[in-house]
C-alpha cells in the first residue's frame, strides 16, 4: 500500500500539515476540566463513554487526553503482597542457600527437588483490557490481586529438579453441576 500523497505539493507525509476543513472547537479548557473530573471519578471509564459524556469526537478526545498527560494502563498482577518480615525471611533463606552452594557446588543443586501447587479454576477472568484504567503521568502505579472466583477447580501439582519436570499431577474436585 502506498502512502497518501498531497496532490498539490507532492508530499507523501501529510500528517501534522495544515489542511482545509473546520477547526477543532472541542478542545477547550472547560472540556479539559470535565474530562479530568470524569477520569478522576471513574478510572475505568472507556473512551467511548468519555466521548458520549463530553459530546466530542474521538480525535478531539485524544488531543485533550494527550494535553492532560493521561494514558490507559493495565494493572500488574501480583500473586501476593509480602510484608517486610516476609521479605526479610526470604532474604535470609536465599543467603543460606547461596552459602551452601558455595561450599558444596553442583552436588548441592543435584539434591534439590522442589514442588508447587495451585488451584486452576474453571472461569474466564477479567481480561487485561477490561481491567484497564486511566492513569496520569504523576499517578502512582497500582497493583491488583488476581481474584480466584470459580465454581469448579482442579489442583495442579508440579515436582521438578534442575534437569526439568519430574511429575505433573492434576487432582480434580467436583463442581456444583456434577453433584
Amino acid at each position: 500500500m502506498t502512502p497518501c500523497k498531497n496532490v498539490r505539493t507532492g508530499d507523501s507525509d501529510v500528517k501534522g500539515k495544515p489542511h482545509s476543513g473546520r477547526p477543532c472547537i472541542a478542545v477547550t479548557p472547560l472540556n479539559e476540566e470535565r474530562l479530568n473530573q470524569l477520569i478522576r471519578t471513574n478510572r475505568r471509564i472507556t473512551t467511548r463513554e468519555l466521548c458520549t459524556e463530553l459530546n466530542i469526537g474521538f480525535f478531539a478526545l485524544e488531543t485533550i487526553v494527550a494535553t492532560l498527560e493521561y494514558r490507559k494502563v493495565c494493572t500488574r498482577w501480583v500473586p501476593q503482597m509480602l510484608t517486610q518480615e516476609h521479605k526479610e525471611h526470604r532474604m535470609q533463606v536465599c543467603r543460606d542457600l547461596l552459602n551452601q552452594y558455595e561450599a558444596e557446588g553442583d552436588s548441592f543443586l543435584d539434591r534439590i527437588t522442589t514442588s508447587d501447587e495451585m488451584w486452576c479454576h474453571h472461569y474466564e477472568p477479567e481480561s487485561k483490557r477490561q481491567s484497564m484504567k486511566w492513569r496520569h503521568v504523576e499517578s502512582p502505579s497500582k497493583k491488583k490481586f488476581k481474584m480466584l472466583l470459580s465454581v469448579g477447580k482442579v489442583m495442579c501439582t508440579v515436582f521438578w529438579d534442575r534437569k526439568g519436570v519430574i511429575l505433573l499431577d492434576f487432582l480434580g474436585t467436583r463442581t456444583n453441576h456434577q453433584l
